[in-house]
């Protein structure tokens, strides 16, 4: 998986649990020590962090994917 699918799985996973309030800081300190981020990297655990604070705005996955899709005509 890439990164910002590994934030955005990240990030639904704390949307369902804290509902958009502000994570704790326990929570944040162990994703930008990369600790809980999926993958164990840091940039991911900040990824992940900027994910969630997207989706609480708007309920919305902030990175989306970008594959070039076929046309069937």
């Amino acid at each position: 998986m890439k990164r910002s699918d590994d934030a955005n799985k990240g990030a639904e996973h704390l949307y369902a649990k804290y509902k958009g309030a502000p994570l704790p800081e326990e929570t944040v300190e162990g994703l930008t020590e990369g600790y809980l981020a999926r993958d164990g990297s840091p940039t991911t655990g900040r990824m992940t962090i900027d994910a969630y604070n997207g989706m609480a705005e708007d309920g919305h996955k902030p990175f989306k994917d970008k594959t070039p899709r076929m046309s069937w005509r």
